[in-house]
């Protein structure tokens, strides 16, 4: 059953195209550890019956003596709540497992999907927002996050994606 959002006449299936392969680069920095690039693949399916994508994040150095060596790699689900309401939980390579509210907009004829933090189990982490904006053939994403010893809110992760399959 596809839901829809009165305020943009939304139906779940209008973005099916993210289900598929992804792949790019990014970027990791924080004040805690050395900043750093990385390769990108992320897979996406669907259980379009329950608006539910399932989503395996991985990602993997890209120079030095760690090259080729995994960086993150996190899984879960974005579920379509109600109205233009999503829920993100997912569980990271760490153990630390997020639960994030979030919303959908359209956006000069990108989608843009906002999250931040409603439960970790990470009890360093005071905040963590997502941001995700995409069309049928690029995704850029951003992680911001504060923890308890770092003095504000701040980028974490970036990254470009593009569509393989």
């Amino acid at each position: 059953m596809n839901n829809l959002i009165p305020f943009m006449d939304f139906q779940f299936s209008d973005i099916n195209f993210l289900i598929g392969k992804w792949e790019g680069s990014g970027y990791a920095q924080y004040p805690t550890i050395e900043a750093v690039t990385y390769n990108e693949e992320l897979n996406v399916s669907a259980n379009l019956s329950d608006s539910v994508l399932f989503y395996e994040q991985r990602s993997w150095f890209t120079s030095g003596s760690r090259a080729g060596m995994p960086v993150f790699w996190e899984s879960g689900f974005i579920i379509h709540l109600e109205g233009n309401k999503f829920s993100l939980s997912n569980c990271q390579k760490s153990g630390r497992v997020e639960v994030n509210k979030g919303k959908i907009s359209n956006e000069a004829g990108s989608w843009k999907l906002t999250f931040e933090n409603e439960m970790t189990s990470d009890p360093k982490l005071e905040r963590i927002t997502r941001e995700y904006i995409f069309n049928a053939e690029e995704l850029h994403y951003k992680l911001n996050m504060k923890m308890k010893n770092v003095d504000k809110h701040q980028n974490h992760l970036q990254a470009f994606l593009k569509k393989i399959k």
